[in-house]
C-alpha cells in the first residue's frame, strides 16, 4: 500500500443520463396504484417502514414495498461491502427479469441498494430520487402504515420544555 499525495492528469467528465434509470413520482404513483408493475425496494429502516420513525408529514410506506435496509448489504462495523455471494439470499424475492425501483428517504441508501443489485446482474433498476420525503410529504400518495406527525403533540411539548427551562432559570437565581 502506497502512502502519500498522487496527482492525475486534469480530465473533462461528461455524464450521461440514462432516463430508464431514474423513477419518477408519476411512475412510482402508477406501481402503488397498480396500473404498472415492479418491484419496489425501501432501503430504509424497519422503523421508518413501518411508520414510527417519521421523516416526512407522515410515515409508513409505499404499497407493496419490499423492505430492504441498506445496512444489510454492508458489514456495521467495518463499513465495507458484503461479498456479492451473500446478497444472493438477501435479494431471492425480487425477481431478476422485472423492474425493480429502489427508494428510501431522499435516495441517498437508495443509490447504494441500486449498485448492488447492478452487481448481481439486475439490467431494469431504477432509483426513485423523490424518494419518501417526496411521496409520504404527499397526501395525495396510497401508503400502507400510514403514519401522521403529530404537529400538536410536538408544540405541546416544545411548550413545556420551553416552561422548564425558564423554571430552572429562575431556580439557579
Amino acid at each position: 500500500m502506497e502512502v502519500g499525495e498522487s496527482s492525475l492528469p486534469k480530465a473533462q467528465f461528461k455524464a450521461r443520463v440514462v432516463v430508464s434509470r431514474l423513477a419518477t413520482s408519476e411512475e412510482v404513483l402508477h406501481i402503488a396504484n397498480r396500473q404498472a408493475k415492479a418491484v419496489l425496494i425501501d432501503a430504509r429502516t424497519e422503523a421508518e417502514y413501518h411508520g414510527s420513525d417519521i421523516r416526512a408529514l407522515r410515515g409508513g410506506h409505499i404499497p407493496g414495498a419490499l423492505n430492504i435496509k441498506v445496512q444489510k448489504n454492508y458489514d456495521e462495523n467495518e463499513y465495507k461491502m458484503l461479498p456479492i455471494n451473500e446478497f444472493e439470499t438477501l435479494y431471492k424475492e425480487v425477481p431478476m427479469k422485472e423492474r425493480v425501483i429502489s427508494y428510501c428517504q431522499t435516495g441517498t441508501r437508495a443509490a447504494y441498494t441500486y449498485l448492488v443489485l447492478r452487481q448481481l446482474g439486475y439490467e431494469n433498476v431504477a432509483v426513485y430520487d423523490d424518494s419518501w420525503i417526496v411521496y409520504g410529504s404527499n397526501v395525495n400518495y396510497p401508503a400502507e402504515e400510514e403514519q401522521w406527525f403529530n404537529f400538536i403533540e410536538i408544540n405541546r411539548t416544545a411548550k413545556e420544555v420551553k416552561e422548564l427551562k425558564e423554571e430552572l432559570q429562575e431556580l439557579k437565581k
